[in-house]
């Protein structure tokens, strides 16, 4: 008579490195989740929702090494561990899981930077507070959550407005506090929201630029970019009350 099945602590293991067929290119080594087994269960029945997170980490690291065009579906099912068949079921393609996971960092990102203008006080301190939480998102994620900043590839233009419609969102978050920050001013809500956006592509440069090759001192970093993003905001209002 077989004994209980025994319970396996939740670690992390690295995925084998199989070869995709295009190119005969190795798959990347990632670490995906292991689900502690329970009584009757086997990975091949796991349920979707542990399932979807084992994909969306092996798509992030295959989005970010080979870009949106150069990654497949097969590509994904044999990171994740998973048949195509199952794979198909829960994500119709490419589209669904880049949308996935631009969601889920664009929560995060939007989550860090309401907290941080929330506690600063003053333009200067939400400035500086902006700047560091999107130096700190590309630096915590360097190796696998740079989708939020990559190319969808020409293929899919409506992921390129998705993109596009996320960074909108974070400006106008941004330039909302900005509002609150300088007024009284003679800049208009308009004015403030062009120059929010500036800011933030600014920042979203710079942080992927230092992220992405030698680079200096995160602190030194984020110090030279809120200088650059006060002095324009400060020339701006000198213009407009002289």
């Amino acid at each position: 008579m077989r004994g209980a099945p025994k319970m396996t602590p939740a670690r992390e293991s690295a995925a084998p490195s199989p070869r995709s067929k295009r190119g005969d290119r190795p798959l990347p080594a990632v670490h995906l989740p292991v689900v502690p087994a329970r009584p009757g269960r086997t990975r091949r029945n796991l349920p979707a929702d542990e399932w979807k997170l084992r994909i969306i980490q092996a798509t992030r690291v295959l989005f970010s090494e080979r870009g949106y065009d150069g990654t497949t579906m097969e590509d994904i099912a044999k990171l994740s561990g998973i048949s195509r068949a199952r794979l198909y079921r829960l994500y119709p393609g490419r589209r669904e899981l880049f949308e996935a996971i631009i969601a889920q960092d664009a929560k995060n990102l939007a989550g860090e930077l309401l907290l941080e203008l929330a506690q600063a006080q003053g333009t200067p301190a939400k400035v500086r507070a902006m700047v560091t939480v999107f130096f700190r998102f590309v630096e915590t994620r360097r190796e696998r959550n740079r989708v939020l900043y990559s190319d969808p590839g020409k293929s899919d233009p409506a992921l390129t407005e998705l993109m596009r419609t996320v960074r909108n969102a974070l400006a106008d978050t941004f330039a909302q506090d900005l509002l609150v920050a300088v007024a009284p001013t003679t800049m208009d809500r308009d004015e403030l929201r062009l120059m929010a956006h500036a800011v933030i592509a600014m920042a979203e440069g710079a942080a992927t630029a230092w992220v992405s090759g030698p680079h200096l001192d995160m602190d030194r970093s984020v110090e030279i970019v809120t200088n650059v993003a006060l002095r324009a905001l400060h020339d701006r209002q000198v213009k407009d009350s002289g």
